[in-house]
């Protein structure tokens, strides 16, 4: 059996809408995207508070990493075309390689998110807004933002029921 993630703790109680546990083949890597990472497991990796692991989290919704020792690990639940998995590695004294599998390029979306990070200055956390709102049929949804409502990252996207 292959990998499997759930991280129902990394959530607040009232966030915690059950993402299924998902298990990849053994082998899923010799059909995934391969490519070399331009940043380093540090730049993404600090502590409980650090800015770029919140602005990351607001650039690339619906994904959980799993940090182990020389490997991050990305996933991203089904949220209709199937679920997506990740891995980088950065063992020392090897080439650092980055495979991608599912319809999403997890590792490519996070580290698009730090590039964006350092080219505003490394804004802190609190330059960083966001905008729920809920429709009458209690679909929410959220808008982050940077320095104003009028300044969304991205398009808006919707929590998974």
């Amino acid at each position: 059996m292959g990998r499997s993630f759930d991280r129902p703790h990394l959530k607040l109680r009232d966030q915690r809408h059950g993402y299924p546990e998902t298990s990849f083949p053994d082998d899923w890597t010799d059909n995934a995207r391969e490519s070399t990472p331009d940043i380093d497991i540090g730049d993404i990796t600090g502590g409980a508070y650090d800015p770029v692991q919140f602005v990351i989290g607001l650039h690339v919704p619906n994904c959980v990493p799993d940090p182990v020792p020389g490997t991050l690990w990305l996933y991203a639940p089904d949220m209709g075309a199937g679920p997506s998995i990740a891995a980088a590695t950065f063992a020392d004294g090897y080439k650092s390689a980055a495979y991608e599998a599912g319809p999403r390029d997890l590792w490519t979306e996070v580290q698009a998110a730090y590039h964006c990070w350092t080219n505003a200055g490394q804004p802190p956390a609190h330059a960083f807004g966001l905008t729920v709102t809920v429709a009458d049929d209690g679909t929410v949804c959220q808008r982050p933002w940077f320095k104003s409502p009028d300044n969304e990252l991205h398009a808006p996207w919707k929590s998974p029921q």
